[in-house]
């Protein structure tokens, strides 16, 4: 075949390769956006641990990557004509279908071209070349309006999605979209408040009673647990909140026993599970026992 219709169908071939390839990508980017926005928002509720982020993150660089690599291994065997591919005689039909008052012509110039000999060459090239020269700028203008803008439009909205969850997901300790790219950093998870305790550990002599106080920073609630481990059982009791703290009153003690405030959170959408002060030992002394008492 002439070399200026090798080269018109090449130009074809590889404007058509580009097309899909920036198609395709414009759809991938939005698919691969909405399903990273996805794992954002629920690592924005949940934050998860190492070990989750690290799953999800290598999840996300498989479909990346083996995503990209089937576009760019697409592009090149459409653009190279490779295992049959946009053929010489696909892309012709193509450019018929653009022009079908030329169709024929060119399937019969593809013909020609297979036949042709040193008798007839003149008049095939001739007429391969007033073919070229009729439908050298149709086609490629048919095939940049056949897609329309829809790739723009796909493209211009990924990019609006991922800024904006990027704007709302963004908190303390740090953006959920940055957590999901470091999944080995530990991050700490973001509490409404916190309980220490103000009395920490006592000594106090066995039958005694003690005051228990619990404070914290932060939007308190209006009650928590106050736990009471000795060496055979765990109780609890509820302590509301007066004055800023957390109160209670634990009398006749003869055993030591270890104490914390608990509260675990009520709601399923929550990073935390559990806000819990730093436990404290009440240490139980014996009563010295006078046996005699001798008079001189």
């Amino acid at each position: 075949m002439e070399n200026s219709l090798y080269n018109y169908i090449q130009k074809v071939r590889v404007q058509k390769a580009n097309n899909n390839f920036v198609y395709s990508t414009s759809i991938f980017a939005f698919i691969f956006i909405s399903i990273l926005t996805f794992i954002g928002a629920i690592e924005y509720i949940f934050h998860f641990g190492k070990y989750t982020r690290h799953l999800l993150f290598e999840a996300l660089s498989f479909v990346l990557g083996s995503s990209l690599s089937y576009l760019i291994a697409r592009w090149i065997i459409q653009s190279k004509a490779l295992f049959g591919n946009y053929s010489n005689s696909e892309i012709a039909q193509w450019i018929g279908e653009q022009n079908p008052e030329i169709a024929d012509r060119l399937l019969n110039c593809i013909q020609l071209e297979k036949t042709k000999t040193a008798e007839n060459e003149d008049l095939v090239n001739h007429a391969i070349k007033k073919l070229v020269n009729q439908i050298a700028d149709s086609p490629i203008k048919n095939l940049n309006e056949n897609k329309g803008n829809s790739h723009f439009v796909l493209f211009s909205l990924s990019i609006i999605i991922f800024v904006s969850c990027w704007n709302i997901f963004d908190e303390n300790p740090e953006n959920a979209f940055i957590r999901i790219f470091n999944p080995n950093t530990k991050y700490v998870i973001p509490v409404p408040f916190n309980l220490y305790s103000i009395t920490q550990n006592q000594f106090i002599l066995g039958g005694d009673s003690t005051q228990i106080l619990i404070a914290g920073t932060g939007e308190l609630p209006d009650s928590i647990e106050i736990f009471i481990k000795s060496k055979d059982e765990i109780k609890k009791t509820k302590s509301y909140l007066n004055e800023g703290t957390f109160s209670l009153e634990i009398p006749d003690i003869k055993k030591d026993l270890i104490v914390w405030g608990l509260y675990e959170s009520n709601s399923w959408f929550s990073p935390w599970s559990k806000i819990k002060s730093n436990e404290d030992t009440i240490f139980v002394q014996d009563r010295p026992i006078i046996e005699k008492i001798n008079f001189t």
